[in-house]
Parts: C-alpha cells; sequence; structure tokens
C-alpha cells in the first residue's frame, strides 16, 4: 500500500450546481461550454440526476443535470480534478427505464470516481469488461490502471486493488471518493 499521511478517505456528494439558480457551484471550472446530447442515465453513477451523454464523438458518463436547467448538464472531465467540467446544452435528457428508476429509488448513491493517495484519478469503466486474475476491472484511471476487487471499508481509509500489464497487483488507498 502506498505509504500516506492521512487516517480516512474523504467521501464528497458530488454537486456542480450551487443551489442558486443557474448558478455553477463554487470551486467548479468550466473549461468549455458546447452543445451536446445526453442518451441514457449514466452506467458509473446512479443518482437520478447522472446521465450518460456526449459531444464531438467523445462519451462523457457521469453528466449531472441542473435542476434549475433541465438543458443543461455538467461533465466531469476524466483524468483531472472532477472540479473541471465541460458544461454541456442540450436538446432533453432521457425518460428514465422502469430498472433505472427501481436501482435509483432503491439505492444510495454510489462513489463513482476517485484520487488515489498517489494522485492516481480514477472513474467507473463504463465499457466492456477487463478480466483481472481472479476479478473483473470495475474501474480505470488516467495512468493506464485498472482497479478491480471489492473495495476494503475495514478502516476509515478505504483501499482498492489497482492492476496493469506491466506491475503486479497492489492494494491503493483511496485519497478522496466522489458520489
Amino acid at each position: 500500500m502506498s505509504n500516506s499521511s492521512i487516517s480516512s478517505t474523504r467521501v464528497v456528494l458530488y454537486e456542480p450546481f450551487s443551489s442558486a439558480r443557474n448558478r455553477i457551484a463554487p470551486g467548479i471550472h468550466v473549461v468549455s461550454t458546447k452543445n451536446g446530447s445526453c442518451s441514457e442515465r449514466s452506467v458509473a453513477s446512479n443518482r437520478p440526476n447522472a446521465f450518460r451523454c456526449s459531444v464531438d464523438n467523445q462519451l462523457y458518463d457521469p453528466c449531472f443535470s441542473n435542476s434549475y436547467s433541465p438543458l443543461e448538464v455538467a461533465c466531469p472531465i476524466f483524468g483531472k480534478n472532477p472540479n473541471q467540467i465541460i458544461l454541456l446544452h442540450i436538446k432533453k435528457l432521457p425518460s428514465p427505464t422502469i430498472s433505472n428508476k427501481l436501482q435509483v429509488e432503491s439505492s444510495s448513491p454510489q462513489a463513482w470516481y476517485f484520487e488515489l493517495v498517489n494522485g492516481t484519478y480514477c472513474g467507473m469503466n463504463t465499457g466492456a469488461a477487463v478480466p483481472i486474475v481472479n476479478n473483473l476491472a470495475w474501474g480505470v484511471c488516467n495512468n493506464r490502471y485498472w482497479l478491480a476487487g471489492n473495495i476494503s471499508s475495514k478502516h476509515k481509509l478505504l483501499t482498492v486493488l489497482m492492476y496493469s500489464k506491466s506491475s503486479p497487483i497492489t492494494s491503493e488507498a483511496i485519497k478522496e471518493a466522489w458520489k
């Protein structure tokens, strides 16, 4: 496990929009504003305001809708601090399916993005499953590493298994998790 001076994982409920109408929340930085579309509920996040969206042949999952402006979504940029977003203007949000609605209503928000103690950012794998020893990778990182196994919550500092084709599986501490 990486050496760490932290003793617990910080868990954050991600809110890119402030409670003030049509405002980006403090600390959120809009890198660009574009026109895009949202095709379905998010695969990465089970929150009711999370969607799978695209612009310029680039897929973003999750993107979070603005409750004051339903034709606007904030899409965190993968591989960086999630406070850097692309703001998308869309024509409509997808309607929830029965299975989506049941999943969202019956679950508390799941973590969809992580910063490891070593500075690596990782998100939920929303593409094809990658087999890793006796597990399937559920997370992908900005440094070509994969996350697998269960998140260990035996202590206040959460840990996860990290893997790449060129190095052995290691246990890494999670500094911050966004839900």
